[in-house]
């Protein structure tokens, strides 16, 4: 399990349900509804590093591991 993994499973990211969040190591970098954009701010916070990219489900029925 990755550590961008792990922390997601342990913290709770319900207020962004219905969303695109960007996690590294223990840190949320961006979120949003638009992939390309939270993809283009996290890339630009990571500093060479590859995000964790994930659509936080709107309710727990729609969680897919």
């Amino acid at each position: 399990m990755t550590a961008e993994l792990k922390y997601y499973s342990q913290h709770d990211f319900s207020k962004y349900a219905g969303e695109w969040i960007a996690l590294l190591d223990h840190e949320l970098l961006a979120h949003g509804k638009n992939l390309k954009e939270v993809y283009e701010e996290a890339n630009s916070k990571a500093k060479g590093k590859t995000p964790f990219f994930l659509m936080v489900p709107k309710s727990t029925d729609e969680l897919v591991l």
